[in-house]
């Protein structure tokens, strides 16, 4: 009887003893996983090539290596623990090794400026650069230059007032020029560059932006948004300047299709009405009347 007792005991103490370390245990446990927590998060940066290094790193594959390099940029960005300088470091690479891919500039630029980690002003200027590349490559793209125009006035903060007066002066032509782009949409972009004009003290800028968009613009609702905000500037009723500017928009359309049918209205207010066949002499740039002067001296010729 003694003997069956204490087999049953031993297998007792020993689970009760295994119980007792286990929950021993735990304490250090919760109080190491409560340090680690503290510790600082380390973020790995995915590996990309500087845009020096990347056409050697693809071996002459651009295209390939370009593609590549997207598909990571865009697994990368989806992740928890992306970085703007990975992400920067990923699209600085695309461009580098394909100039002509326009998502590069528009998608990936924003991108980085929507990144979890590390998006500060060095990274911004990154992403300036990028765009005014992005300009250059397609300079008829309106969503290039209106992120452009986003990034100076609301993502770069420079310490010198002076130099905030610049970026924000940039960003409003930037807008202005992007509304005038084939294939952009009507929007607020043209409020917000003349706002911006008022602003900067540039009160008839202000008022000429806006009046040229509403002699551009089809869609009715832009067009009460902008008469609205021109009513402001200019202090008049809104019906008072929609009615002067209507007549003004019919004048402009019926010329337009008269001169240039086969332009878009936006490139004719850039271009113009047609010249005539021949050059009038009124036309030259030149600091004084031509007709009736009298001629050059003739320059004595050169000698040996």
């Amino acid at each position: 009887m003694a003997a069956t007792s204490t087999r049953w005991l031993r297998p007792m103490l020993l689970s009760l003893v295994g119980v007792a370390c286990l929950a021993a245990s735990r304490v250090p446990r919760a109080a190491a996983v409560e340090r680690r927590d503290g510790w600082p998060k380390v973020v790995d940066v995915p590996f990309a090539p500087s845009p020096m290094a990347a056409p050697f790193a693809v071996l002459g594959y651009r295209e390939l290596g370009a593609d590549l390099l997207w598909v990571r940029t865009i697994g990368y960005f989806g992740g928890d623990d992306d970085t703007a300088d990975g992400v920067a470091s990923l699209v600085e690479a695309v461009v580098a090794l394909d100039p002509r891919f326009e998502r590069a500039y528009d998608w990936g630029t924003r991108a980085v400026t929507l990144a979890d980690h590390g998006v500060d002003q060095a990274v911004i200027g990154r992403v300036q650069r990028m765009l005014e590349r992005g300009m250059r490559e397609f300079p008829r793209s309106w969503k290039i230059h209106r992120l452009a125009a986003d990034v100076l006035i609301q993502d770069v903060q420079p310490t010198d007032p002076a130099e905030r007066q610049r970026n924000l002066a940039r960003g409003a032509e930037l807008l202005e020029r992007s509304v005038r782009m084939p294939g952009s949409p009507p929007s607020l972009a043209s409020t917000v560059a003349a706002e911006l004009w008022s602003r900067l003290g540039r009160h008839e800028r202000a008022i000429d932006s806006l009046h040229e968009m509403v002699l551009l613009t089809d869609d009715t609702r832009a067009q009460e948004r902008l008469l609205d905000k021109l009513a402001k500037l200019k202090q008049e009723t809104a019906a008072d300047v929609s009615i002067a500017l209507l007549d003004e928009r019919r004048a402009f359309i019926d010329r337009w299709r008269r001169e240039r049918p086969a332009l878009p209205p936006t490139l004719y207010v850039l271009v113009g009405p047609r010249r005539g066949q021949f050059l009038a002499p009124h036309d030259l740039a030149v600091d004084r009347d031509l007709i009736g002067s009298d001629l050059a001296e003739p320059l004595e010729p050169l000698r040996d």
